[in-house]
C-alpha cells in the first residue's frame, strides 16, 4: 500500500476548493436568472415596451366628422399600433409615421378630448370641436358588388356591407336591396326585378320601383310591371317612411314613359319631377307631376344637364356640364336661373348634386373620389373612396 505524502495532501485540498467554488458560481448564475429584482446580469425578458408617446402638438381643433387630425410627437414607434380616440370614440383609421399620427374622426359625437393609447400609456393629446356631419353617400362595392354606405370627408365605407340578394332569369324572386331610410327627400330604399311566377310558364311579372320623398314622410315611387294577361301596368303611388310596404295609387302614367328611378319632390308645390324617355321620340324629358292635383306634363330637359336634384331650400338643381356650374332650375322651363357654384372639375359633371342637411356641404362623387363643397367659404377640397364603387346612388341624410 502506498503512503501518501505531502504533496498529494496538497492536491487533494486544491481539487476540492476548485469544486467547491464552481459550485457555488453555477448556483450564483442560477439565482440571478430566476431573481426577477436582480437586473445586475442585464437582460430583459420579452420584446420591449414602446415609450410613451410624447404630443408635441396636433391640427385642426374644429373638423368635420370623417376628416383627419395630425397629431405631431415623439418617441413614435413604427412598430406600435397606436389607438386614438374622440371623445372615447376609436378612430376608424390611424396612420404612422416617424413623426406624427394622423387619425380620421369617427362617427358620431366625437367632439371632446383626443387620446392616444396603448397597453402601456394613455396620452391625453387635447381638446377638438367637431361638427357633426350625418350624411352618408350610398352606392355599389365594384369589388364585392355590395351595397355600401360612405362616410364622405373621409371615403371609408361601413364594414359590412348591404345585402342584395338575386336569382337567375328562371327565379321566383329577386335583387332586392335597401338602406337606412334617411330624413328628408334623400332617401333610399330600392327592390329592384322584382320576379312572380306560378305554374304556367308564361305567367311571370316583372316589376320595378323606387322611392322618392319629401322632408315630411312622405315617399313616392313608381313600379312597372306585365299582368298574366300580357297588360302593361305602370303607376305611380303614394306611401309613408313607417310603413313602406302599404302604398296608395295615385297616378297611371302614360304608356312608353320610361321614368328615372330617382324622383325629385319639391314639397312647397307637392310636385314630383321624373327625368324620362318616351318611346318614339327623341331627347330627354321631365315627367312633372303635381300629387295633389293629379295635373302632369311632359318638359324638354336639355342634354347638358346631369342628374337633376333638389336643395335644402326646395330647389330644382343640377349641374351644367357644358359650363361646370351647378345651377338652379325653373320649375315650369327647366331653364337655368342662376350659378350656384362654378369650376366644378370635368370629371365630377355627370354626378348628383349631392346636399349634406346637418352641415349645408355639397358632395359630387365618382367612383373612386368625392368632391368637397364648403357653402360658406367655397372651400374646396377632394378625398379619396378607399374601394372603387360601380356605381353611387346618391347621398343618405341619417
Amino acid at each position: 500500500m502506498k503512503q501518501f505524502s505531502l504533496k498529494h495532501f496538497v492536491l487533494i485540498c486544491c481539487f476540492l476548493v476548485f469544486a467547491c467554488s464552481s459550485e457555488d458560481s453555477q448556483v450564483q448564475q442560477q439565482d440571478e436568472m430566476e431573481d426577477p429584482t436582480d437586473d445586475s446580469g442585464g437582460g430583459q425578458q420579452g420584446d420591449p415596451e414602446p415609450t410613451a408617446f410624447v404630443v408635441t402638438s396636433f391640427s385642426p381643433t374644429q373638423a368635420y366628422t370623417g376628416e383627419t387630425v395630425t397629431i405631431v410627437g415623439d418617441s413614435i414607434d413604427l412598430n406600435t399600433e397606436y389607438i386614438v380616440t374622440f371623445n372615447d370614440i376609436v378612430s376608424p383609421r390611424v396612420t404612422v409615421s416617424e413623426t406624427k399620427l394622423e387619425a380620421v374622426i369617427p362617427n358620431g359625437e366625437a367632439g371632446g378630448i383626443i387620446k392616444v393609447q396603448h397597453d402601456t400609456f394613455d396620452v391625453e393629446v387635447g381638446s377638438i370641436e367637431v361638427i357633426v356631419e350625418n350624411a352618408r353617400i350610398f352606392g355599389r362595392d365594384a369589388a364585392s358588388n355590395m351595397n355600401v354606405i360612405i362616410t364622405p370627408n373621409s371615403g371609408i365605407t361601413n364594414s359590412t356591407g348591404i345585402k342584395r340578394t338575386y336569382t337567375d332569369p328562371a327565379g321566383a324572386t329577386v335583387w332586392s336591396e335597401q338602406v337606412p331610410v334617411g330624413q328628408g327627400f334623400d332617401v333610399y330604399y330600392y327592390y329592384y326585378n322584382y320576379r312572380t311566377e306560378t305554374s304556367e310558364p308564361y305567367d311571370s311579372g316583372y316589376i320595378f320601383h323606387t322611392y322618392g320623398s319629401s322632408s315630411n314622410g312622405q315617399l313616392f315611387g313608381t313600379f312597372s310591371y306585365e299582368d298574366y294577361n300580357g297588360a302593361q301596368i305602370r303607376r305611380l303611388y303614394k306611401s309613408n317612411v313607417a310603413v313602406p310596404s302599404s302604398y296608395d295609387v295615385l297616378f297611371d302614367y302614360p304608356e312608353g314613359y320610361n321614368l328615372s328611378p330617382y324622383p325629385v319632390f319639391i314639397e312647397a308645390t307637392q310636385t314630383l319631377y321624373h327625368q324620362a324617355t318616351v318611346t318614339g321620340q327623341s331627347g330627354i324629358f321631365v315627367w312633372k307631376f303635381n300629387t295633389d292635383t293629379l295635373n302632369s306634363e311632359l318638359i324638354p330637359y336639355s342634354n347638358t344637364f346631369s342628374q337633376l336634384t333638389r336643395s335644402p331650400d326646395d330647389r330644382l338643381v343640377t349641374i351644367d356640364n357644358v359650363n361646370n356650374t351647378i345651377v338652379v332650375l325653373d320649375e315650369n322651363t327647366l331653364e337655368s336661373t342662376a350659378i350656384l357654384y362654378s369650376d366644378i372639375p370635368q370629371e365630377y359633371i355627370e354626378s348628383p348634386v349631392m346636399f349634406s342637411f346637418s352641415t349645408d356641404r355639397i358632395f359630387l362623387a365618382t367612383n373612386t373620389s368625392i368632391y368637397i363643397i364648403d357653402p360658406i367659404t367655397n372651400a374646396r377640397s377632394e378625398v379619396s373612396i378607399e374601394t372603387t364603387m360601380a356605381i353611387v346612388f346618391g347621398i343618405v341624410n341619417l
